[in-house]
């Protein structure tokens, strides 16, 4: 061990080594060391605790004690933490139901009876209620439907899955391939599977266009299929047959009013991402 030390440590270090190294050799050999030797090392090097053979450590010293709390506490306090983390983000995760990406012109979010703060990038919730009046509003929901609406448009977000159009009308596009999607109507439903349609609302009845896939519309314990190309028109108060279905090449490509919102919308992220390649107004 001495071979092993600097040459400028303490005479006394090294005297403490040599005696330290002598007990062990003698300790594998079976010697037991004098009590006063004991007791002139301790007093060498205090914080060294330097036993007897054959004695036993006690159980626990104060010091040990307290270590043991202290890792019992932090034990806890980590588990508690864990708890209210993974209960906070389930909670979080069950609220936050999608965003709204883009408005434009008189478009709000009410949440209890009063209207979200304008901020352009909105969470959305569970009741919450979608307004347009002179305006347009798109919204991504669970991260694969695209909501968009047009002006005097009124639809209640009521879960991960599930819209209700009030009045108004909305184009949706469904990530195929990634669940189910329905849209509540006064006295129908339309449900979807991977697909890109469109619901309106009037004051005469319901009208469901689709342009991709098929969607699935329900009313008076009645269903009917809507394939790409198809319109489905129901009067208010009439009965859902395949005669209310007409064919309409044009509804394979949306509306006009829905490809001015994507192309405001990817102007919006044009002048987020690269501000100088946007065209100034």
């Amino acid at each position: 061990m001495m071979n092993e030390l600097r040459q400028d440590i303490p005479e006394d270090l090294g005297k403490l080594d040599r005696a330290l190294e002598t007990l062990a050799h003698r300790a594998m050999a079976g010697f037991q060391p004098p009590a006063s030797l004991l007791e002139k090392l301790k007093r060498m090097k205090p914080q060294a605790r330097i036993m007897p053979i054959g004695e036993k450590e006690p159980a626990s010293y104060p010091h040990r004690r307290v270590r043991k709390v202290r890792v019992w506490m932090m034990g806890l306090v980590a588990a508690a933490a864990c708890l209210i983390a993974f209960f906070g983000f389930r909670n979080l995760a069950s609220n936050n139901l999608g965003l709204m990406e883009y408005r434009s012109g008189f478009a709000t979010i009410m949440r209890s009876g009063r209207a979200v703060g304008p901020l352009l990038v909105q969470k959305l919730r569970s009741g919450d209620i979608l307004e347009t009046h002179q305006g347009n509003l798109a919204a991504l929901l669970d991260s694969r439907v695209q909501l968009l609406m047009n002006e005097k448009t009124v639809v209640n977000i009521s879960a991960r899955n599930k819209i209700a159009l009030t009045t108004g009308e909305i184009w949706v596009y469904v990530t195929p391939g990634s669940g189910a999607f329905r849209v509540e109507v006064p006295g129908g439903v339309v449900d979807v599977i991977g697909t890109s349609f469109g619901v309106r609302v009037a004051h005469n009845g319901i009208n469901v266009m689709v342009s991709k896939g098929i969607v699935g519309f329900s009313a008076n314990n009645q269903d009917e299929r809507i394939i790409a190309g198809e319109r489905l028109f129901l009067p208010r108060g009439g009965v859902l047959s395949a005669t209310n279905k007409i064919k309409d090449e044009n509804l394979r490509h949306p509306p006009l009013w829905v490809e001015k919102i994507i192309k405001a919308i990817a102007a919006e992220r044009l002048r987020e991402f690269f501000p100088s390649a946007v065209p100034v107004r």
